[in-house]
């Protein structure tokens, strides 16, 4: 087993509000889990104190690393640079989130629990049995379930 059994790649923009309650879950979760590493990618999209408050996470939660990534132009660029640090670190494993609680950190166990049962790739979705889509707004709700439906 590699030194960095998982790698959770997070794009961080403009998280400030959801950041302490998000960080909280998420480190409750990681006391249950093998070693592993949590991305954090922000780039110039984050207008708030998104990245001190990763960067402060960083220095005291060493599970934590910040990278600061300007060139990025778009989300997609936020997660492919996320992605070549956790295979820099000789991550077994890569799982992506959201911040902002628009995703559940307690599901990283089934994940990884997933994937180390030899599972070649594990999906979440707002539209099977247990997902949702919390409290966004209706267009929201819609949007997606035409997206999804269509696809």
């Amino acid at each position: 087993m590699s030194s960095n059994f998982w790698a959770l790649v997070i794009p961080m923009a403009n998280e400030e509000t959801d950041f302490n309650p998000f960080i909280v879950a998420l480190q409750r979760v990681l006391t249950e889990l093998p070693d592993g590493k949590v991305y954090f990618v922000v780039d110039n999209v984050s207008k708030d104190n998104t990245l001190k408050l990763c960067q402060s996470l960083s220095r005291s939660d060493l599970r934590f690393q910040t990278v600061w990534a300007p060139e990025n132009k778009n989300v997609v660029d936020a997660y492919i640079r996320g992605y070549k640090e956790a295979l820099l670190s000789d991550a077994e494993y890569i799982i992506e989130m959201d911040a902002g609680l628009s995703h559940d950190p307690t599901s990283l166990k089934d994940f990884i629990k997933l994937l180390s049962e030899n599972y070649l790739c594990v999906f979440g979705s707002r539209f099977i049995s247990g997902g949702s889509m919390g409290d966004s707004p209706a267009n929201r709700k819609s949007l997606s379930k035409i997206y999804f439906h269509y696809y």
